[in-house]
Formats: C-alpha cells, structure tokens, sequence
C-alpha cells in the first residue's frame, strides 16, 4: 500500500503542482496511520464521530502532506 500511495503523492507533486494533500484514517486503524506517516504526512487533528461505518460515527485522524516537506521515497517502474 505504501509503495502505491507514493506514486501517486509524486504524481500529484511533481506532475500537478499539487501543493498539499491530505488523508485520513479510522483513528483505529493503525496500518493506515503507519502508511501515512511513511509517506511523510503529519497528523493534523482527529475530527470526532466524522464518518459513519455500519451506523456508527467514527473518529477520523487527518493528516497533511505539503509540497515543501515532501521526499520522494519511491519511483515508479
């Protein structure tokens, strides 16, 4: 998952002048934490009971990645 998401945060830095990108994850769900913070992100905050998940709300962690902070761990091929 790690190596995937790094093409396409590249692909949105280098080849889209993207200049942030944010994610977000269950705050119980650790291997998708891991993998934003591999990727370089920062968490931001965690919005409370922000999404629903079979009729529950859930709490979200957000994370933000800025062009200026980001270093390419991956190429594609």
């Amino acid at each position: 998952a790690t190596e995937a998401a790094s093409v396409v945060v590249a692909h949105a830095f280098q080849n889209l002048a993207l200049r942030r990108i944010d994610g977000g994850h269950f705050t119980w769900n650790q291997a998708s934490a891991r993998v934003l913070k591999k990727l370089g992100m920062k968490q931001e905050g965690v919005r409370r009971k922000f999404m629903m998940r079979a009729d529950v709300a859930e709490d979200v962690a957000e994370y933000g990645l800025l062009r200026e902070d980001y270093v390419p761990h991956y190429t594609a091929g």
